[in-house]
């Protein structure tokens, strides 16, 4: 350990980083002379929603386990991947990501990082990708891992050559790098090629995000510290950088977020050149720690700037916001919080300033912990690409504590976070984010309406708490589009799928099929669009509609819809005045059902008739229905049974096998067979049809209402890339459907690879899913066949 006394000479001789902030005119040698790319329109992101093993590493490192034995077994991983593809990604999480700590090697003569401890990225990324994740990477285009007499690709220059040199001007000459990275000299021939190959070889692994860490210790040393850590290269070289990055980046669609950037000159560089970036120390121990209570309210000139993540995104708010850099606040453990408020306070203000929420929390830690990561209402704030501000950037100020923002609906968003140890009332006036009148209020943690407000909003904060709400407009303007959504309408309460009426003569109009339940009316596809409900109580009759409510937003916990008792076909009319306050509703029966049926079971994914999947007939011939689509094997070969409509079970009538052969519940059909069905009645025969694994595939299936019969006629189908080889047991199967690859095989186990001959996946049992895939060529093998299949 180098003393004081020592730290102060050594300190006296060098030149002061702190004195030379982008003003010091070093590193001009090699390739100064080559213009730097300028980069195109690089703020086009969503912050990122993922995983980091953050947690892990940190606790290892606590424990005292040295860096060259940190490391994750194959099972935690696996543990890893099953949590975020069943907690996670529904709602949007869709990745894992690495980060220091472990060690990161490039092995087999490769010179980028190949393995992270002892897992093979490319290994992980195949398990994290068979549950539709994506794997994010921490590393350093600025680091160099491989062996220093190995050539850059595509040149004769060796890795040693991109290293310093004698000749090189540097801040610090007299001043050895530590030995943690090995830095790359960007203005040294063969640097751009070596970023280049960095980017490509992540891409080709098929990594999209990368964190590039230590970038203060490139250009002055990090010069908080008491003595410089590496020479200094200078902010020519540090912008050669990352104008490099940002180039090679741009090229390989690969996100970049700088981890310990400089931010000098008011972030200058990073905001120019990368897609996020830190404002905030470590997470180290989380918790309210790192949220709000680590040096509060102190902000330095140099990284970390700020301590705690209310100081960092306060301080540095002015430089994010749609279309411009992501503002990162690093992991979050919320396993070390101490109450559900600060749990809430956390994810609040990541989504509130538009950053992202990156999970630390580990399978052993999280707990019920995902019912806060995964608040639907502010997760939408994610996807609409929201980014709010605090009132005031001045730290410590009653305006850092309140942020808002608007949707790009022009929803806006308040929220107010309570710092102190103790309960508060909070307020602030509506004129400050432009509403004026009354407006009704959303809680988005409670997920219930309050009372409407005018002038001003309060409320009373607890300790270490948040209060966030939606400010919604009580009137609404007359909608350009309506839709029908409920359990009557064919879309059932899917809002995706909701049923568009027509316009004729300035009135919205649906004609079609209606089943028993309920029914309102929205303005968009979303909950959050103006809703029509009744104005009296919920389950008046569509046919005798009464008084329509013009309602600004979901007024789900009302639970206040109209009611469709007799199914048939239906003309359904409503008329909105201009002012769009006032609405009129009639509906009328038209006659019965269209000729239709509803298919359950494995083939379709839908057990419940209420919303199963309907297939309608012709008009041509009414007595005919029919399916199209793909079979997939299934233990319980509970494949197919249909119902005339949908509707509950009890009421339902549904056609099902005359007989069964199979577990004592499934008629087993071969391709071309035609089966007698018998009509069922509430429900009480819960038979279905089923295939033996070698005969799925995709399947027409025909219901023949008039002689009461199925058909199962097997088919290809273009429309869904379905390529067939062979037949019985000998057979291969494999298909894609959006970016999700399929593969069967009759004849052992089933492997898939990429079109450079890496394996993407493999499955012993013959069935093999694969998500998140690429355009490309890809190659799919059982031991008697292969299939090659193009994703556009």
């Amino acid at each position: 350990m180098i003393n004081k006394f020592v730290q102060i000479f050594l300190c006296t001789l060098l030149t002061p980083a702190f004195l030379c902030r982008g003003e010091v005119s070093v590193g001009q040698t090699r390739v100064a002379q080559e213009a730097l790319p300028v980069p195109g329109d690089i703020h086009k992101y969503k912050a990122p929603l993922y995983w980091s093993i953050y947690e892990y590493a940190r606790e290892f490192e606590i424990a005292g386990i040295p860096y060259d034995q940190m490391d994750l077994t194959s099972d935690q991983w696996d543990a890893v991947i099953d949590m975020m593809a069943t907690k996670f990604k529904p709602y949007g999480y869709d990745m894992i990501c690495t980060d220091g700590f472990l060690p990161q090697q490039a092995r087999d003569g490769g010179i980028y990082m190949s393995h992270y401890g002892s897992m093979p990225l490319k290994e992980l990324i195949r398990r994290a990708r068979a549950k539709g994740l994506k794997v994010g990477v921490y590393d350093n285009p600025l680091w160099i891992k491989g062996n220093l007499d190995s050539k850059v690709p595509g040149t004769n220059y060796t890795l040693r050559s991109l290293t310093r040199n004698p000749q090189d001007v540097v801040m610090y000459p007299n001043v050895t790098d530590r030995t943690d990275f090995t830095w790359l000299v960007t203005d040294h021939p063969g640097a751009r090629e070596y970023i280049d190959g960095w980017f490509k070889h992540y891409h080709d692994l098929g990594v999209d995000f990368v964190r590039m860490d230590f970038m203060c210790w490139y250009e002055d040393g990090d010069p908080g510290r008491d003595y410089p850590v590496t020479c200094g290269y200078g902010r020519e070289r540090y912008e050669r950088g990352l104008a490099y990055i940002c180039e090679a980046a741009t090229k390989y669609g690969i996100f970049t977020s700088i981890v310990m950037p400089e931010l000098y000159n008011d972030a200058e560089l990073e905001r120019k050149y990368c897609n996020m970036t830190r404002i905030v120390q470590d997470t180290n121990i989380g918790g309210w720690h790192h949220f709000s209570s680590f040096n509060r309210g102190t902000i330095y000139d140099r990284w970390p700037y700020a301590d705690n993540q209310m100081d960092g995104f306060t301080h540095w708010s002015h430089i994010g916001g749609r279309g411009k850099i992501i503002l990162d606040g690093d992991f979050l453990r919320l396993n070390k919080c101490t109450t559900d408020h600060e749990r809430r306070s956390q994810v609040s203000l990541q989504l509130i300033a538009g950053g992202p929420v990156a999970i630390a929390d580990t399978p052993e830690t999280i707990g019920n912990l995902d019912r806060f990561y995964t608040n639907t209402e502010l997760l939408a704030l994610n996807a609409d690409g929201f980014v709010g501000k605090p009132l005031s950037d001045e730290i410590g100020s009653e305006g850092s504590c309140i942020w808002w923002g608007t949707m790009s609906n022009g929803d806006v968003v308040l929220a107010m976070f309570n710092r102190e140890d103790y309960s508060r009332e909070m307020s602030v006036d509506l004129s400050k984010f432009g509403i004026h009148g009354t407006c009704r209020v959303r809680d988005m943690w409670t997920h219930v309406y309050e009372n409407s407000i005018s002038g001003t909003f309060s409320a009373t904060v607890p300790e270490h708490g948040c209060k966030v709400v939606k400010l919604l407009p009580e009137t609404a303007a007359k909608p350009e589009s309506l839709y029908m959504i409920g359990r009557a309408t064919p879309a059932f309460w899917n809002i995706d799928n909701a049923c568009e009426m027509t316009v004729e003569q300035n009135t919205f109009v649906y004609r079609g099929p209606l089943f028993k339940g309920e029914v309102r009316f929205v303005s968009k596809r979303d909950w959050n669009s103006v809703n029509y409900i009744p104005k009296g109580d919920n389950g008046t009759w569509l046919t005798d509609p009464g008084v329509v409510e013009v309602f600004n937003g979901d007024p789900h916990e009302f639970a206040k819809n109209w009611w469709i008792n007799e199914p048939g076909s239906y003309e359904v009319r409503m008329k909105i005045s201009d002012s769009g306050n006032l609405a009129s509703l009639s509906a009328t029966r038209t006659g019965e059902l269209p000729s239709m049926m509803t298919v359950l079971g494995v083939s379709t994914g839908c057990w419940n008739n209420v919303n199963a999947y309907i297939a309608y007939g012709s008009d041509d011939n009414p007595d005919i229905v029919e399916w199209n689509g793909l079979v997939r094997p299934d233990a319980d070969r509970c494949h197919f049974k249909f119902a005339a409509c949908p509707g509950e079970w009890w009421e339902s009538m549904f056609y099902v096998p005359e007989t069964v052969d199979f577990n004592n519940k499934v008629k087993l059909v071969k391709p071309g067979e035609t089966h007698k069905y018998r009509e069922d009645y509430g429900g009480g025969l819960d038979y279905f049809w089923g295939f033996a694994p070698v005969d799925c595939g995709f399947y027409r299936v025909t219901v023949n209402k008039a002689a009461k019969t199925v058909t199962f006629t097997p088919r290809g189908s273009s429309d869904l890339d379905l390529t067939e080889t062979t037949a019985g047991a000998n057979r291969l199967n494999a298909w894609l459907s959006g970016n999700v690859l399929y593969a069967e095989s009759g004849n052992g186990p089933v492997k898939v690879y990429d079109i450079n001959g890496r394996c993407l996946g493999r499955s012993a049992d013959g069935l093999l899913t694969i998500d998140g895939l690429a355009a490309g060529v890809y190659v799919v093998r059982n031991p008697s066949a292969s299939i090659k299949l193009m994703k556009k």
